[in-house]
């Protein structure tokens, strides 16, 4: 299912949220940028739990807060073959808040097969990049792309340069800024 930049809202989630969970063999979902709110964000997660053999999840650009990260980090393990999941510009955090409930659930090894995880301007800060570093050889030995830019962290953070190391090794990437910043960065070093 592909339905992004409908500006769907919270009005027609519960109607997803019932046809996602009556497919059940969905593996792909990708839902960006609809103005869909913590209570479908709920919805949704319901829903979405249903299709186990889920692989690809994209809903970047809808707000999740507190609700609808927890709602979504309760459906995480019922998807192990998940490889993709995009949550950028999620609202995942608060400012200087604590590590979503959803970061904890995939540090803990809740999708074995995740090899792309997006996000980017989330309220994301140093403790999140922790968790993930101190995982990342075991629970996130598949992953090999991390898409973090624009959240609270430093770069000279050392999590950060072990999460670089770590993804470098396996052919990977950790991207803390846009990466036309960084080749911008470097043709002015020239």
């Amino acid at each position: 299912v592909i339905c992004g930049r409908n500006r769907l809202e919270n009005g027609s989630a519960d109607a997803w949220a019932a046809a996602f969970a009556a497919h059940g063999t969905l593996k792909e979902v990708r839902m960006p940028q609809n103005g869909i709110r913590m209570e479908g964000i709920t919805a949704l997660a319901g829903g979405l739990a249903s299709n186990t053999s889920l692989e690809h999840l994209d809903l970047q650009d809808n707000t999740f807060s507190d609700a609808g990260e927890k709602a979504f980090a309760g459906s995480l393990p019922s998807w192990p073959a998940l490889h993709t999941l995009n949550f950028s510009d999620c609202v995942l955090a608060e400012e200087g808040g604590d590590v979503p409930t959803l970061i904890k659930v995939i540090s803990e090894g809740s999708n074995p097969a995740l090899r792309n995880l997006l996000l980017q301007n989330n309220n994301l800060d140093a403790k999140t990049v922790e968790v993930l570093a101190n995982v990342i050889g075991t629970h996130l030995k598949d992953i090999t792309r991390i898409e973090f830019q624009w959240n609270e962290v430093d770069e000279d953070d050392e999590n950060v340069q072990a999460l670089i190391d770590n993804l470098t090794t396996r052919g990977g990437k950790f991207l803390l800024e846009d990466e036309d910043e960084v080749e911008e960065d470097a043709e002015d070093a020239d």
